[in-house]
């Protein structure tokens, strides 16, 4: 649960200048849904979440009562603290933040940063992106422009700003045109990379898995293909893709790493489990050594995929 000190925009009165640490009494200029924040000293607070507090999907959304920012140059600027021990993603954006179906309900219809607080993954990416269902970019299709800028600290408050000075623009939603004007906060993201795969590594097998990893590599290069990961020998690739399967209950839990060859940096990892029933089919005959060897190789790129800040027409280069 992230604390905030102001957020996004949306339709009423005309707009005004405000400025508010939300530690109260809150601007009038603000909605706020209280049953799901508190004011404290620190700012806002996230106090409630019915879809739970890991992997929820709920996203209530703290907007300006007004939304016809566009009809004038602003400065709109928002401080986030995420507790470092906390698994968040908080947004900051300026749209009608309404929910995306593709993406567990996330705020769309606008501009906006992401920022990733996942310690157990771990993760902390910052991306800026413009959210549309109907985009067809970014993770799963979700978005209509995305790029990874950075990264969040844990722990520790961060700014982030959107603003319009360039004069008047028509259209509630030229998402596309102000996202090139608006986002101005800026940082390095991560360089894009070309994979090699190295053959994963079975710890403590039953009898007759001792080869599962063999195929396995394959695989993973075929669903890497699919999701715009380009994929190379170790002597033409900028990473290396390793990776630990402990057999579990038929299943397995698995642990991959992403390590910049040029310098032995890791740079990346993911922890993820795999039933014995992963995408098992509903009637006919299923071979689950393949099934299992597809359905870890899936998991695998669609994570690399979303570090990588890809979609599947994106392809990554050295």
């Amino acid at each position: 649960m992230a604390l905030l000190t102001a957020s996004a925009c949306a339709s009423g009165p005309r707009p005004v200048d405000f400025n508010d640490p939300l530690s109260g009494p809150v601007s009038p200029a603000l909605s706020i849904p209280f049953e799901k924040y508190a004011l404290t000293a620190d700012g806002l607070l996230r106090t409630n979440s019915e879809s739970g507090i890991e992997n929820g999907i709920e996203r209530p959304v703290i907007r300006t009562v007004s939304g016809e920012y566009l009809s004038r140059e602003f400065v709109f600027e928002v401080d986030v603290t995420i507790p470092a021990d906390h698994g968040d993603i908080a947004y900051v954006g300026f749209g009608s933040g309404n929910n995306n179906p593709l993406l567990d309900n996330e705020p769309s219809q606008a501009i906006l940063f992401r920022i990733h607080n996942l310690p157990r993954m771990p993760f902390y990416g910052i991306d800026a992106a413009v959210g549309d269902p109907a985009g067809g970019m970014g993770y799963r299709g979700a978005y209509r422009e995305f790029q990874r800028i950075g990264e969040y600290t844990p722990g520790n408050t961060m700014r982030f700003q959107i603003a319009h000075r360039a004069g008047h623009i028509n259209g509630v939603l030229a998402l596309v045109i102000i996202a090139l004007a608006v986002v101005v906060w800026r940082q390095t993201h991560p360089a894009a990379l070309t994979i090699a795969i190295q053959q994963f590594e079975i710890e403590d097998p039953p009898p007759g898995q001792e080869n599962f990893p063999d195929g396995l590599r394959a695989c993973l290069r075929a669903k890497m293909a699919i999701a715009g990961i380009e994929t190379a020998e170790p002597n033409q690739a900028g990473a290396m893709l390793s990776g630990q399967l402990r057999p579990r209950n038929g299943g397995f839990e698995v642990t991959i790493q992403l390590t910049r060859i040029k310098d032995g940096e890791r740079i990346w990892d993911w922890s993820f489990d795999i039933p014995a029933d992963a995408d098992m089919p509903p009637s006919g005959q299923d071979d689950a050594r393949s099934r299992l060897q597809g359905a870890i190789a899936t998991r695998a790129a669609e994570g690399l995929a979303s570090y990588l800040n890809l979609s599947g027409s994106a392809p990554v280069t050295r």
